[in-house]
């Protein structure tokens, strides 16, 4: 039925191409266009007084061939634009250990991503567009055709719309770089009033080598522009190029209070310590060390509360993948994924985390020509029982003498884990004496029976010199961009999350009774009673099933517990009936000796 009506409106137009003339809206006549010889394939002969089955036979051939060629651009386009992501995803790698010891990898990209993305990926992007206007150029000899710029213009506000229409409902998305993008939209105005003075004003209906040169020579120019309001203008640029309302919240500062004391800290502010590490410096690579940890930390304790049976090594795994899935992708990107899912070529963003699993994204320190003292790595992980945690310094000495002695101060700080109750607060000196590269700072962790949110403190490096035994001249020396380190401590104090061990169950009706398993799990602290209750589905109690209410009892340390519920057998033929249990609010049962413990219990949303 669709190839027919197809078939038919293909024929309806071949049939009024042959037309004398055409009529118009305004009903003013004007003649049809004959068909002309293409660059590569003559015209099909004969055009005129065709029969209808050879007009139904043409327009079957045309249809073919359109979908052959689309076919053949999509596979031409989808390498292409391979190749030029495979260049602008370059990145540099460095080896780094965890805490226990286990190797992982730290990237970060070659290119700049405002410059491949006015450049490479616009070209790879919009190559099909482009070619389809150099050929009919080519084929005018050199004279305006009937698609002309609005070929590619067309394809970018149409992919604008497309844009905006898959932006999930209640959701919102905004542009990255403000400044960046303020600039392109400068350069892109004057486009336009540049092409009406070339085109209307300098010299109508033609474009002189001049004006062609010049306008060729504007490119360059709004390529450098974006990258200098990109990387140099810092945030003078974005206080004067981005939205004024949206620099105002990102930069004033909220606070919040510390769970067990009442005193207030400074959050996203001057005196955050989190923030201490990019204070004072506009290093990229400071910056988004900062970023990448911030999503790092943030990811982890999401999945943290999602899967709270989970072994911290598998979190890390997990946490790893998520960055890795968030990474800013480029327009090729997508293209190349849509292509690639058209023709069955599977879905590339699996065989990226499949092969990044285990690499940890995060930006590459620079080596410069003097000594480097920094965290290695700058995050860790721990449960609250794990007694002690040791951080880990490196010192890089370059190319400086690798006999000079290097020293530098450390101390914790408190930041949402508090000293003494959480951890136990340490400072001094690491001395790096020559031929060693790493020392450790040992931190007792403090195991209470307090439930707690998982918390954190930082390890901060200061005062790093370096001295030779033969010299008296001080040896250049800096701290690394991971001067911070964050310990993130995981409660394992809980008294427990409470829910079935799965949503749904199935019982025959002569089994005599049903026994529903509670499973308390993320801590078993304390003594709790649930209450519960049936509720009524498609089976009825006192006919189905025995109703049962009562409350159910956790001893301490205790982490599971049965619901038994008779079932009623009629002997009579009827379809699958359901009914419910329904948990209550779990009631933790207080002693003289809890009076100080702080406990948390909830319910399973299953």
């Amino acid at each position: 039925m669709f190839t027919a009506l197809l078939l038919s409106i293909l024929v309806a137009l071949a049939h009024g191409a042959d037309d004398d003339e055409v009529v118009l809206e305004d009903n003013t006549c004007s003649g049809a266009k004959p068909c002309s010889p293409g660059v590569l394939l003559p015209v099909w002969q004969p055009q005129d007084n065709l029969q209808q089955c050879t007009i139904i036979f043409r327009a079957a051939v045309y249809l073919i061939a359109l979908f052959y060629m689309f076919f053949g651009v999509s596979i031409v386009a989808d390498r292409f634009m391979a190749a030029i992501e495979v260049i602008t995803s370059q990145e540099r790698e460095v080896k780094m250990k965890k805490i226990t010891g286990e190797p992982y990898t730290i990237l970060i990209r070659v290119w700049n991503e405002t410059v491949s993305n006015l450049t490479l990926m616009a070209l790879g992007s919009s190559a099909p567009e482009i070619l389809l206007s150099v050929i009919e150029i080519f084929g005018n000899n050199f004279e305006a055709g009937d698609l002309g710029p609005s070929t590619i213009v067309g394809s970018a506000a149409f992919n604008l719309f497309i844009i905006i229409a898959v932006i999930p409902a209640g959701e919102t998305r905004r542009v990255q770089h403000g400044h960046v993008f303020w600039v392109t939209v400068l350069w892109s105005t004057f486009a336009y009033i540049w092409l009406y003075l070339i085109l209307c004003v300098f010299s109508p209906n033609e474009v002189e080598v001049w004006e062609g040169v010049l306008t060729f020579i504007f490119f360059p120019l709004t390529v450098l522009s974006a990258y200098v309001a990109d990387t140099y203008t810092g945030i003078f640029g974005q206080r004067i190029l981005d939205n004024p309302l949206q620099s105002f919240f990102s930069r004033r500062r909220s606070t919040r209070r510390s769970p067990k004391e009442k005193t207030a800290a400074v959050e996203n502010g001057k005196e955050d310590y989190r923030m201490s590490l990019i204070a004072n410096t506009t290093d990229a690579d400071a910056l988004a060390f900062e970023e990448h940890r911030k999503q790092y930390l943030e990811i982890f304790k999401s999945l943290r509360s999602q899967h709270p049976d989970a072994p911290v090594e598998e979190l890390e795994k997990l946490a790893t993948e998520r960055v890795v899935s968030k990474q800013k992708k480029s327009r090729a990107f997508y293209r190349i994924q849509a292509t690639r899912q058209l023709v069955g070529q599977g879905d590339i963003t699996k065989k990226k985390l499949k092969r990044k699993a285990e690499e940890l994204v995060e930006p590459l320190i620079k080596k410069l020509d003097v000594a480097v003292v920094e965290f290695d790595p700058a995050h860790y992980m721990c449960l609250e029982n794990v007694g002690t945690i040791k951080v880990k310094v490196k010192c890089d000495r370059g190319s400086v003498d690798e006999n000079c002695t290097v020293t530098v101060h450390y101390r914790t700080v408190a930041d949402t884990a508090q000293e003494h109750s959480d951890f136990v607060p340490v400072e001094g000196m690491l001395t790096f004496k020559p031929g060693v590269t790493e020392q450790e700072i040992e931190i007792a962790i403090v195991d209470n029976d307090i439930y707690e949110e998982d918390e954190q403190f930082l390890v901060r490096l200061s005062q790093v010199r370096a001295h030779s035994p033969q010299q008296f001249t001080p040896i250049p020396v800096r701290l690394g961009a991971a001067s911070t380190a964050t310990v993130l401590i995981v409660d394992d104090d809980h008294a427990g999350a409470f829910g079935f061990a799965s949503e749904k169950f199935k019982v025959v009706e002569s089994a005599g009774e049903f026994v529903a398993e509670v499973i308390r799990t993320r801590g078993a602290r304390g003594e709790v009673s649930i209450p519960y209750k049936t509720v009524d589905g498609q089976a009825k109690a006192g006919d189905d099933y025995e109703h049962q209410e009562g409350v159910l009892k956790f001893d301490d340390e205790q982490i599971k517990a049965e619901i038994r519920i008779p079932i009623v057998n009629d002997d009579e033929y009827e379809k699958s009936e359901d009914f419910y249990i329904e948990l209550g609010e779990p009631v933790w049962h207080r002693t003289l000796a809890d009076d100080d413990v702080d406990w948390s219990v909830e319910i399973l949303k299953m």
